[in-house]
């Protein structure tokens, strides 16, 4: 199967049909390997992070590490707590309780936290699911404990 890289603003042929424009690729660094990843225009998709699969910092996928990795994403934690509630907004509504998230971004964490099932579409708006009530009363004891906490800098 041929491969080449034909300088910055050449080809990558990849099989017998398949070219890219290599403007459009991006090296990645991944664990120690350097790999090439076709950008899409924007920004490069990650896999939601399921338990059992491999998530940044697991190579196992331990359950807490993907919980970790999904909770840690740009506006999840956000779009969770305005669904606390158990009211059933529409995206636009959403959108509006988030406050400054982009639709793009709002799709893909709302995309995530339904594949991950802890958020469905009724059709007419977003609702936790049962897992998504019992993350959101699991919670409840670390804000709780947050909002005790108190550094040390915080008390100079």
């Amino acid at each position: 199967m041929p491969q080449e890289l034909k300088g910055l603003a050449g080809s990558l042929v990849i099989g017998r049909r398949e070219r890219f424009d290599a403007r459009l690729l991006r090296f990645q660094r991944h664990s120690g390997t350097l790999t090439l990843a076709l950008w899409k225009g924007k920004q490069m998709t990650r896999p939601t992070p399921l338990p059992g699969r491999r998530v940044r910092g697991s190579h196992t996928g331990r359950p807490i590490m993907a919980l970790l990795d999904l909770l840690g994403r740009r506006w999840a934690l956000r779009v969770l707590w305005e669904l606390r509630d158990g009211s059933s907004p529409t995206f636009r509504q959403l959108q509006q309780r988030c406050g400054g998230v982009s639709s793009s971004v709002l799709a893909d964490r709302l995309r995530e936290l339904g594949q991950a099932d802890l958020v469905e579409n009724t059709g007419e708006g977003y609702l936790l699911t049962e897992q998504g009530r019992t993350l959101q009363e699991s919670l409840a004891p670390l804000d709780d404990w947050a909002s005790g906490w108190r550094p040390k800098a915080a008390a100079d």
